[in-house]
């Protein structure tokens, strides 16, 4: 099993050769093979690359939340209006776990008595959602419903956005082996992704998904926030879950020791991004981001 690195801090300064950008990743690449001497006492891991202090990584990681970031639970029950009126309110979000990103807002109507449950595209200019058309667009009976990125793709056209996806499309069919299933596939709602169990590569229950952050301006997701046992919450990429055919859980394919090496965070501090061992057990695992389907490395 790989053996990730924790809380590491590639500081290319400490390279003889950082003037240049080429050779600084040089650098990088060949003190992960061969190995650097600790710098200035610090403590390195076998790669050479420092680690960095919990105080430090605490530092690092929770500096206060930027404006174009926000989290899903944040999102909900939030109000739309007109003309400074309540209109309705958001009630659900779509994701696209395969890409990494918020596709769709659920949203009620305030001004019909029906039931029904509207699909917005999220991020859009505020003069197109002030004139959405509550009959016109998609509409959804019930919740949680199942939406193609096909119907998500509809919606899009009729605000006269660009599709999330497309250069993910792009890059991955840039592969003659891969494909991109841009009708069929079926985006996930929050509602059914909330309090999903989390286990470790044993099958011990680890913790629960319990919140998403995602990225205002785009709605890339920045990572899951996964509620530990001992009621801790950990910034996790949403690439180091693997959600396999048939199961009702989430694994990551890590012990609960190395699982709770990550340090947790507080609901006052925030971080801005995953840890970078986080980073790094994606990358040399799966090389991919998204949700995974399989714990074996294609």
């Amino acid at each position: 099993m790989y053996q990730p690195r924790f809380s590491v801090s590639y500081d290319v300064e400490e390279f003889p050769c950082s003037g240049n950008r080429r050779l600084r990743i040089l650098c990088l690449l060949l003190a992960s093979l061969v190995g650097l001497p600790s710098v200035h006492g610090q403590e390195t891991n076998s790669a050479g690359t420092k680690i960095r202090t919990e105080a430090q990584q605490a530092d690092l990681a929770t500096q206060p939340i930027p404006s174009n970031m926000e989290f899903v639970t944040e999102m909900l029950q939030k109000q739309l209006k007109k003309d400074r009126e309540a209109i309705g309110k958001v009630e659900d979000v779509a994701f696209d776990l395969e890409t990494e990103h918020l596709a769709l807002l659920i949203a009620s109507n305030r001004t019909s008595d029906d039931s029904k449950r509207y699909a917005l595209v999220p991020f859009i200019p505020g003069d197109r959602l002030i004139q959405f058309d509550w009959e016109k667009k998609l509409t959804l009976q019930t919740l949680p419903p199942s939406v193609a990125r096909a119907e998500a793709a509809e919606l899009y056209r009729d605000y006269k956005q660009a599709v999330y996806w497309i250069d993910f499309a792009k890059k991955k069919l840039a592969d003659s082996k891969a494909s991109f299933d841009e009708k069929g596939f079926s985006l996930t709602f929050y509602s059914t992704l909330k309090r999903r169990s989390v286990v470790d590569s044993e099958g011990t229950p680890v913790g629960e998904v319990d919140d998403v952050a995602v990225k205002s301006s785009n709605g890339e997701i920045l990572y899951i926030v996964m509620l530990s046992s001992n009621a801790e919450s950990r910034a996790v990429p949403l690439g180091a879950f693997v959600s396999e055919e048939g199961s009702d859980h989430w694994s990551i394919d890590l012990t609960a020791e190395q699982i709770l090496k990550f340090q947790p965070f507080q609901a006052k501090s925030r971080p801005i991004r995953v840890d970078r061992g986080w980073e790094e057990y994606v990358a040399v695992k799966y090389g991919r981001g998204g949700l995974q389907t399989s714990k074996k490395i294609e």
